[in-house]
């Protein structure tokens, strides 16, 4: 996928690959909270992403999210979320 520049600098390169159904992953604990995994359902509804604004440091600012029922899903990763949907339905 294309590189992704945060609004806070940080650059990251999204990387989508295949795992089989059951695979265990290791989370990083200094970068990653928890793996979980999102549904292509619900990745690839085009009504599930949300627009929302919030005021932070006096700027107000308008970010996705995304529903998911133990998780919120937000900023960089939920943007990174809905071009990967739009790829994918493309």
């Amino acid at each position: 996928m294309d590189d992704y520049i945060t609004g806070t600098g940080f650059h990251m390169v999204p990387i989508v690959g295949l795992v089989a159904q059951g695979q265990q992953f290791v989370a990083a604990a200094a970068e990653v909270a928890e793996v979980f995994c999102l549904p292509f359902e619900v990745l690839l509804d085009p009504a599930a992403p949300r627009r929302r604004t919030a005021t932070f440091r006096g700027k107000t600012r308008e970010f996705w999210v995304w529903p998911e029922e133990q998780h919120f899903i937000w900023g960089a990763t939920a943007e990174i979320l809905v071009n990967l949907a739009g790829y994918l339905r493309d």
